[in-house]
């Protein structure tokens, strides 16, 4: 009961936060700023840790960006995405990305994570042995995947998610961060 009323307030709010003008929400958020005040260039690499690939996705969540910024925030999906323990994490220079998506029957890894001019693209792909394979052959099945990244804090607030071939499945997303 707990955790769907955690879950349903969560989408509630990402719902509602989709439906206001993007620019003018943007605008206003202090929190976009680089802590560093630098600008990453495009195309570079963001400094990152993968803290967890996991089978799992909580049924109210699909493909999806969210980028957490707030360390109450973060224990709350910690919980909810069953984390085995909680990474530490210091939000005054790091934000935790969580990537979800579905997989076939080939899995899936997460490669890299780059600025390209206002955007965050996270490129996930077949595990480095399939890589190699001139034909692979996978069947269908839905296999959730949700990939946990700590990262240096960017300053964005749109994300792309591609997958092998270049299949965009988010382009320009708006990335849900939330701040008290």
């Amino acid at each position: 009961m707990k955790y769907s009323i955690i879950i349903s307030t969560l989408l509630l709010s990402i719902v509602l936060f989709a439906c206001t003008d993007d620019k003018q929400s943007v605008e206003d958020k202090s929190v976009l700023d680089n802590p560093t005040n630098q600008e990453l260039p495009s195309g570079t690499q963001i400094e990152h840790e993968l803290l967890f690939n996991l089978n799992f996705i909580p049924h109210e969540v699909g493909t999806s960006l969210s980028l957490i910024q707030d360390p109450q925030l973060y224990e709350t999906w910690a919980d909810i995405f069953q984390f085995p323990s909680v990474p530490e994490v210091d939000f005054k220079t790091e934000e935790v990305l969580f990537v979800t998506t579905y997989a076939d029957s080939c899995d899936r890894i997460f490669e890299e994570v780059t600025k390209e001019g206002d955007t965050l693209l996270v490129k996930i792909n077949y595990p480095k042995a399939l890589q190699q394979k001139a034909q692979i052959a996978c069947n269908e099945l839905a296999v959730p995947k949700t990939f946990v990244v700590k990262m240096k804090k960017t300053g964005l607030t749109y994300g792309t998610l591609i997958e092998i071939n270049r299949v965009l499945l988010e382009k320009q997303s708006i990335l849900y961060e939330v701040k008290q």
